[in-house]
């Protein structure tokens, strides 16, 4: 089972450093950055800014390199108040990203939530593989393969419950990084605002960087040249258009409530309500799940069922109805695809959007200095252009980590830092970075047809992702191998 696909990306990866050797050698002579970088920045101190800054630390262990992570939160450390399990509570508040579980704004600030994490989410992975390699997760034994250091002990108590709850996750994030000492390097309560290619003329440019503090009153504006930055921000921030609910023009528009799942926070708002979750994928499915306990019927659609014809009658499970894609919203009943009587729902007052996020970078805009190299449009989930969804194609001194999703993220980005880290200075030449770019840009993800939305899915495709991000950090070998195979088969075991 390690065997054939370890010869393989073995092979594979003395193809991509004999590649990056040849096509590369004289133009790296010429370069005036030096493969060990001076300066790396890290956009975000959430699992992917926490991953690359502990990775670059070790790789420029012994130099000068400065590791900066800027984090817009600012610190708090909870480490000496009692959690909603009982346990000391030593999470840091202000970093861990989305695992930053705020809550919902008081009643009276007329604010909506903003944030996606919920109050009694668990996540859909257990924590054995959930964990980064430098430090295991619960029941995970010294010989494992996702063992780097024998030595390492796992976190978390053996006998806690395999799905963690998100505030298992921030304590888990929250000793990650006390264990490698990574706070000293957060600044905290600090917002890129703007981000700027120093010198479009050289393909590994050092970037600028302006920001603002909240922490230190004394800095309000400040700005740094950086040779490397991560872009860390995460991908659920900004959701992602409404464009899903159309009405049919002979009937008044919807009365109801209409929401995002990322203003979703306690299924008891929805005591003996009628609610509709449009979008199917791991949100829709848990918050349906949640609901249905306290709604008097929830009806969950997805668009990649077939419509309701002649007498068909969809699936229930409990008082949770699942539905084909919905077609048709109106005050007085929604229509989802299909012609059966059955495809016509009267009564449901609550709609909810499952319909994800887009990616979101704020500080990046026309006074990057990218030019047409650069295309983030609303709607399209796409980030162009990209060499191996990872590295800025023109610009490779910039870089953005945890953009593919349907993963098992933390060792994706851990892996994703290494190849960062390991081949600065040292990828294909801009024009094969390009071609490769425009390519998977229009090629609509790893399925078949693709769409555009999907440019940066990989769900069963992540595996051999992984391995070529091993090899561009060139750590691949048969201890690795057996890493991702064993996370391949737990996950597919997870997910039936």
């Amino acid at each position: 089972m390690i065997i054939g696909p370890f010869l393989i990306f073995s092979i594979h990866c003395v193809l991509i450093h004999a590649y990056t050797s040849t096509n590369n050698g004289a133009a790296v002579d010429e370069m005036r950055v030096p493969n060990s970088p001076k300066s790396v920045a890290i956009i975000g101190a959430g699992a992917a800014g926490l991953a690359t800054a502990r990775v670059f630390a070790r790789a420029t262990e012994g130099t000068d390199c400065v590791i900066r992570v800027f984090e817009k939160h600012e610190k708090k450390d909870n480490r000496d108040r009692g959690s909603s399990n009982g346990k000391d509570d030593e999470r840091i508040f202000g970093i861990g990203g989305v695992w930053h579980y705020e809550g919902s704004p008081p009643m009276s600030s007329n604010q909506k939530k903003n944030k996606p994490m919920y109050k009694y989410l668990r996540t859909n992975l257990p924590r054995e593989i959930m964990g980064f390699r430098e430090r295991p997760w619960g029941n995970v034994k010294r010989n494992d393969w996702r063992v780097v250091d024998s030595l390492m002990p796992s976190f978390g108590d053996p006998d806690d419950y395999s799905y963690p709850t998100h505030e298992e996750v921030h304590s888990y994030l929250s000793d990650y990084a006390r264990h490698f000492n990574l706070t000293q390097k957060i600044s905290f309560g600090c917002e890129i605002k703007n981000l700027q290619i120093v010198n479009r003329d050289d393909e590994w440019s050092p970037i600028r960087l302006e920001w603002s503090c909240t922490e230190n009153e004394s800095c309000s504006h400040e700005e740094g040249v950086f040779d490397i930055v991560c872009v860390a921000n995460g991908h659920y921030a900004k959701p992602a258009p409404l464009t899903i609910i159309s009405k049919d023009d002979q009937s008044p528009a919807f009365k109801g409530t209409i929401m995002h799942a990322v203003e979703y926070d306690d299924p008891q708002a929805f005591e003996g309500k009628v609610v509709l979750c449009v979008g199917a994928r791991a949100s829709g499915s848990d918050l349906a799940r949640e609901i249905s306990q306290y709604a008097s019927a929830v009806y969950l659609s997805d668009s990649t069922l077939d419509p309701l014809l002649g007498d068909d009658i969809p699936r229930s499970h409990g008082n949770v109805t699942v539905m084909p894609r919905t077609d048709v919203v109106t005050d007085e009943y929604i229509k989802f695809n299909g012609f059966s009587k059955e495809s016509i729902v009267k009564g449901i007052d609550t709609i909810i959007l499952c319909n994800g996020y887009d990616y979101d970078f704020p500080f990046i805009n026309d006074g990057s200095m990218l030019g047409d190299d650069w295309s983030c449009v609303t709607g399209e989930r796409r980030v162009a252009p990209l060499y191996e969804q990872l590295w800025h194609a023109r610009y490779p001194s910039l870089a953005f980590v945890g953009l593919p999703h349907s993963v098992l993220p933390f060792p994706l980005f851990e892996l994703q830092a290494e190849a960062i880290a390991a081949q600065f200075g040292l990828l294909p030449t801009l024009d094969n970075r390009m071609k490769a770019a425009i390519k998977d840009a229009n090629g609509g993800g790893p399925n078949v047809p693709g769409r555009v939305q999907d440019t940066h899915f990989l769900g069963g495709f992540q595996w051999d992702y992984c391995r070529k991000m091993s090899c561009l950090a060139g750590n691949y070998d048969d201890r690795m191998e057996g890493y991702l195979s064993l996370n391949k088969v737990s996950k597919e075991h997870n997910d039936l």
